[in-house]
C-alpha cells in the first residue's frame, strides 16, 4: 500500500505572495476583504464590492483562479 505525502500550502510562502498580489489589485479597484479561509489544500478569499459583485479567490499549488458571483472568470497556473 502506497501513502500519499500531503504537502500543506499554508507553508508555502509563494503561494500566499500570489495571493497578496492578486488582492491588492482587487483592493486598489474597491474590493472589500470579508474572509479567509485557509486549509493544508487550499487558500481561499472572500471579497464584496460595492456594486453587489462577490468575488473569490482559490490557490492551490501551481493553480490561482478567480470566481466572480461563483463563475470561474480567470484561471492562471504558475510553477
Amino acid at each position: 500500500m502506497m501513502s500519499t505525502k500531503v504537502i500543506d500550502i499554508r507553508d508555502d510562502s509563494y503561494c500566499e505572495m500570489r495571493r497578496a498580489k492578486v488582492l491588492s489589485s482587487l483592493q486598489s479597484e474597491g474590493h472589500i476583504v470579508v474572509a479567509r479561509y485557509d486549509d493544508p489544500s487550499a487558500l481561499r478569499s472572500f471579497l464584496r464590492h460595492p456594486n453587489g459583485n462577490r468575488t473569490k479567490i482559490v490557490v492551490t499549488f501551481g493553480r490561482i483562479s478567480l470566481f466572480v458571483n461563483g463563475k470561474l472568470k480567470k484561471e492562471e497556473t504558475f510553477t
